[in-house]
C-alpha cells in the first residue's frame, strides 16, 4: 500500500500541476491526501527536506515536478525572445512572467534554478539565456558607450533620443536601439518616450526624495522640482517613475512614501 508521504507528494503535484497556476496550501493537504492534520505538516515538511517540495511563499507549497516543468517553459520562452529580438539583453522579468503564464513564486523558483544550473542569468534589469546575449558590430559599440556618455552627462536634464540622434550624427533608429539595450543593462532609465535618464541621475533624484520625506510627511512636485533644481518636465516623469517602483504614492500633486521608501528610511533610522 502507497505510504502517506507519498499520497502527500502526490496531492502538492495535482494540485498545481494542472496548468502551472495553482500552488497547494498547506492547509487543504488534509483534504486532498486523506489524512489528518496533525500527520501533514511532518509529512510536508520531511518532503521538502528531501527535495520533493519546495516552499513558495508562506505555507504554500509546490512539487518540484511542477517547477521543473515550469523552468522549461521559462527556457523555451526564453529562447524564442532571443531569436526574435537578437539585439536586445534579455526580457524584463514582469513580461517573462506574463508570457510564461505562472505564478509570480513558482516563476521566481523556476528562475533561481535555471540560474543556478547556469542555464539562465540575471542581467541589469532584465533575465536572458546564458551565451544569448546580443551580438553588437564595433560601431554599434561605440555608439552605445558615446549615448551612454551624453545621458551620463545631461545628469538630471538629459537631451532627448532626438536631440542626441542629432548632436552624434547617427540615425535616430540607431539610437534608439542603444538606449533600449543600455536600459536592458541597467545603464539608464526611460522615464518616458522624449526622457532617458542615466542611472546615476534617477539615483541621486532618488536620495532627494528621500531627504524630502526624512524632512516631512509628503511633498509638493513643486517641492520635488525645487530640490533638483530642474523644470517639471524632468521632474513629473521622475515623480511618475518612482510611483510606479513604489518609492512614491501619489495624492493629486502630492506624494508620500511608498513600501520601497519606507523601508529606505527604516534601515536609515536603525543604523543611526
Amino acid at each position: 500500500m502507497p505510504s502517506f508521504a507519498s499520497f502527500a507528494s502526490f496531492a502538492v503535484r495535482t494540485s498545481s500541476v494542472v496548468v502551472l497556476t495553482l500552488l497547494c496550501q498547506l492547509s487543504a493537504l488534509p483534504r486532498r491526501a486523506l489524512a489528518p492534520p496533525e500527520e501533514v505538516r511532518p509529512t510536508v515538511e520531511r518532503l521538502h527536506e528531501e527535495g520533493t517540495v519546495i516552499v513558495a511563499v508562506g505555507e504554500r507549497f509546490v512539487h518540484r515536478d511542477v517547477v521543473n516543468a515550469a523552468a522549461g517553459r521559462l527556457r523555451e520562452a526564453l529562447d524564442a525572445f532571443h531569436s526574435a529580438n537578437p539585439r536586445r539583453a534579455g526580457i524584463a522579468p514582469a513580461d517573462l512572467v506574463e508570457t510564461v503564464g505562472v505564478p509570480a513564486a513558482v516563476f521566481e523558483l523556476a528562475l533561481d534554478r535555471l540560474v543556478a544550473e547556469g542555464a539562465a542569468v540575471r542581467a541589469g534589469e532584465v533575465v536572458a539565456l546564458a551565451g544569448r546575449g546580443p551580438r553588437h558590430s564595433p560601431q554599434d559599440e561605440a555608439l552605445s558607450g558615446r549615448v551612454e556618455l551624453v545621458l551620463r552627462e545631461g545628469g538630471l536634464a538629459p537631451s532627448g533620443p532626438a536631440e542626441i540622434a542629432e548632436a552624434l550624427g547617427a540615425p535616430p533608429e540607431h539610437v534608439a536601439a542603444m538606449i533600449r539595450l543600455l536600459a536592458d543593462e541597467g545603464h539608464v532609465v526611460p522615464l518616458n518616450e522624449k526622457v532617458v535618464m542615466h542611472r546615476e541621475a534617477v539615483e541621486a533624484a532618488q536620495r532627494a526624495v528621500l531627504d524630502l520625506f526624512a524632512r516631512k510627511a509628503g511633498f509638493e512636485t513643486t517641492e520635488f522640482r525645487d530640490a533638483l533644481g530642474v523644470s517639471r518636465k524632468f521632474a513629473v516623469p521622475l515623480l511618475d517613475y518612482f510611483d510606479t517602483v513604489r518609492l512614491t504614492v501619489r495624492t493629486g500633486s502630492r506624494r508620500t512614501p511608498g513600501a520601497e521608501a519606507r523601508r529606505a528610511l527604516e534601515e536609515k533610522q536603525e543604523g543611526g
